[in-house]
């Protein structure tokens, strides 16, 4: 079967094939943990051997006023935060060591594309700060150096302390059947001094000068970002809300893109806690 599979981005073609025929296909299980991978790496970091200019041109040869941008983009994914009627995706079969509950996934039908909003809970024992620094992308958190998920890291451009824009890229996949992917988003860290809470706020966004290079497909991240709220009378512990809608482009199936993505993020919760227990710096 893998001999008709001509480019690599149509590699997953076979699992559709295997499904629409009633028998398993020989290349299931691979592909499905390697699209669990591209979401790990996808989710708030960065990459890129950039060719990327550090100049705020949207694609259309216009400007963006990225402060702006920022606050709308953080006003969306506040009024998420805040929605109800989440449906359960799924719990962790295995605790993390230190938090107080399992993972729980969560997910509704996201208005932005054909595709669902996904929301991963649990609660970590670390500062809602040093979580965050865990997971924004390299140089200017440490992501790079914990997930292998991520091929490349880099900030393309600074626009303050709190606002950047980063390219991500990940590893290719399934034996190279799954191209890399990469993503240019506007990522907006913002605090919340009333209680304490501290949240990345991010979105992809198009840039003439930062065109995908060859052998990536570019995804889009639609609004998402990840909460990290300090737990009432319990020092150093903190509920973390992880809300992503992510379409990773190319021809992967749908139904292997939404079977995948709640184990992966209950796996990158995993991740994450092993690296702040590895006290990365």
């Amino acid at each position: 079967m893998l001999r008709y599979l001509a480019p690599v981005t149509l590699g997953v073609c076979a699992v559709s094939v295997g499904i629409l025929s009633g028998k398993p296909a020989p290349v299931e299980s691979s592909v499905s943990s390697a699209v669990r991978k591209l979401f790990v790496a996808s989710a708030h970091c960065s990459g890129g051997d950039s060719n990327c200019n550090t100049v705020s041109k949207t694609s259309s040869g216009g400007t963006m006023d990225y402060n702006q941008e920022a606050e709308r983009m953080a006003q969306r994914v506040y009024e998420m935060y805040n929605d109800k009627e989440w449906k359960v995706a799924k719990t962790s079969d295995i605790p993390i060591e230190q938090t107080q509950k399992d993972i729980r996934v969560l997910y509704k039908k996201s208005s932005e594309f054909d595709g669902y909003i996904y929301r991963a809970e649990c609660t970590l024992a670390a500062s809602p700060d040093r979580i965050v620094d865990y997971i924004l992308p390299s140089p200017k958190g440490l992501r790079g150096k914990w997930d292998k998920n991520v091929k490349e890291s880099e900030v393309i451009e600074h626009i303050n302390k709190d606002l950047i824009v980063a390219r991500s890229a990940t590893h290719s996949a399934a034996m190279g059947l799954i191209s890399s992917r990469d993503f240019l988003d506007l990522i907006y860290v913002k605090r919340y001094p009333t209680n304490g809470m501290v949240c990345t706020h991010s979105k992809s966004i198009k840039r003439k000068d930062c065109s995908t290079r060859d052998g990536f497909i570019r995804g889009t991240n639609y609004h998402g970002g990840t909460f990290c709220v300090p737990v009432d009378g319990e020092s150093n512990m903190t509920r973390v809300v992880n809300m992503v809608q992510s379409d990773l482009g190319g021809m992967l199936p749908k139904t292997l893109v939404d079977s995948a993505l709640p184990s992966n993020l209950i796996d990158f919760f995993i991740d994450l806690e092993i690296a702040l227990k590895s006290n990365i710096e």
